[in-house]
């Protein structure tokens, strides 16, 4: 339903001046689905979310904040524009909130028909088992060249809390899981070993970076990532030009 009337839309809109159409895309889009209501797209191709956690002291298990941000999804091949979207991290979920007539329904995204998103500016992409068997779920893309992409995989652990009346739950952040994509290929970056499997050539540099680092890796494993990226990625663009 959405093809065909993306298709219908576009005609009209390429009939008029091409530079006007480029710089309004978005938001054409946007207005596109409120216009053709997205009940009838495949937005709605999910299940209804239901909250299992009642949490204490903030201590939630979603990305950024426990409240809706505003995103985009390419769900099913397509899409979708300024909807207001939560990243649940501990059970690596996607949620979206729609408005309906009859009121917000909020649902729970297939996995498996998420290709990317954007959330509170952020984006990740969608890894399916089959392309990697160690490696999948959602990955935030970090840093980026022409070539390589370094990506990270929130992670976030329950710790169950008993009193006299009711049971609540409160969610830590667990060490992040580093990747790298080349090519759409994807590799586990966690220890210097795996560091060397993926860059044989710059071994000595690794070996260097991460024996002058260890207080870094510790405290701060995201900049450690992201400096030893910046100096492989630089090396590597050079090499592969």
């Amino acid at each position: 339903m959405r093809q065909y009337f993306i298709l219908l839309f576009s005609i009209v809109l390429l009939s008029t001046n091409f530079s006007v159409f480029s710089q309004e895309y978005r938001e054409e889009f946007k207005n596109f689905d409120e216009l053709v209501n997205i009940e009838n797209t495949n937005l709605l191709y999910g299940k209804e979310y239901v909250e299992q956690h009642a949490t204490i002291n903030n201590k939630h298990k979603f990305f950024q904040t426990s409240g809706f941000l505003n995103g985009d999804v390419v769900y099913s091949g397509e899409t979708y524009y300024d909807l207001d979207l939560k990243y649940n991290i501990f059970e690596d979920l996607l949620v979206v909130r729609v408005k309906k007539e009859n009121g917000d329904v909020t649902y729970q995204l297939f996995k498996n028909r998420i290709n990317r998103f954007r959330i509170g500016g952020r984006n990740f992409i969608s890894i399916s088992p089959k392309k990697n068997n160690k490696i999948q779920g959602f990955f935030e893309i970090i840093s980026e060249s022409a070539s390589l992409k370094l990506l990270k995989n929130h992670r976030k652990k329950l710790k169950k809390i008993l009193t006299s009346d009711f049971t609540y739950f409160e969610f830590e952040p667990e060490p992040a899981q580093y990747a790298v994509a080349i090519s759409e290929k994807y590799f586990q970056l966690e220890s210097q070993s795996e560091w060397i499997n993926v860059f044989p050539e710059h071994k000595e540099k690794i070996e260097s970076f991460f024996s002058s680092n260890r207080a870094l890796k510790e405290s701060d494993p995201d900049s450690f990532m992201l400096r030893l990226f910046s100096e492989i990625s630089e090396s590597y663009k050079s090499n592969n030009s």
